[in-house]
C-alpha cells in the first residue's frame, strides 16, 4: 500500500466518522450572537489578607510562647541551709520563680513572707536578704560564728 492510498482511506474514514455539520454549528452561533454573559470576578484579595493575618498571628503566638517559656525556665536552684532548709528556683535574669520550704522550720521562717509566695518575682539578692533577716529574727542566726550553707546548682 502506497502513501497516497493510505491517505485516501484515512480521509474517507474521517468523513464517515465526523459529520459535516458546519452549517448547523454556525446557525447556533448566530442565535447567540450579541448575548452578553456577565462574568463574576473572584475576590482573592480578601482571602489573601485573611491568610496573611492568620499567618502573622500564628508567628506571634509561637514567638510569645517561646519567650514565655524562656522567661519562666529554671536556670539555677539556690539552697539555703541553716537548719531550716529553703530552696529558691531562679531564672536566667536572677528572678525567683519558686520559693520552697524543705522542712517545718523553714515553713516558720517563710510564714511572714506568705510561705514564700511574696518572694516570687523578686531579685535573688533581695530574696536572700529577706530570708537571712527572718533567720536572724527567729533566732537561727544569733552570733558571728553562725553559718549558712549555700548551694547553687546551675541547670
Amino acid at each position: 500500500m502506497t502513501n497516497e492510498k493510505m491517505e485516501q482511506r484515512l480521509a474517507a474514514a474521517l468523513e464517515k466518522t465526523a459529520p459535516d455539520d458546519v452549517s448547523g454549528v454556525l446557525s447556533r452561533c448566530e442565535a447567540r450572537k450579541g448575548t452578553v454573559i456577565n462574568m463574576e470576578t473572584k475576590k482573592t484579595t480578601k482571602r489573601r489578607w485573611t491568610s496573611l493575618i492568620a499567618a502573622c498571628l500564628a508567628v506571634m503566638l509561637l514567638g510569645g510562647g517561646l519567650f514565655y517559656q524562656r522567661a519562666n525556665a529554671v536556670a539555677s536552684v539556690v539552697s539555703l541551709d541553716v537548719n531550716p532548709s529553703i530552696e529558691l528556683k531562679v531564672n536566667r535574669s536572677e528572678k525567683v520563680l519558686v520559693c520552697t520550704p524543705l522542712n517545718e522550720d523553714a515553713k516558720a521562717i517563710l510564714s511572714d513572707m506568705g510561705n514564700g509566695a511574696d518572694l516570687k518575682g523578686a531579685k535573688l539578692d533581695v530574696a536572700v536578704n529577706a530570708i537571712v533577716g527572718s533567720l536572724v529574727r527567729n533566732g537561727y542566726l544569733d552570733s558571728i560564728s553562725s553559718a549558712i550553707m549555700i548551694s547553687v546548682e546551675d541547670k
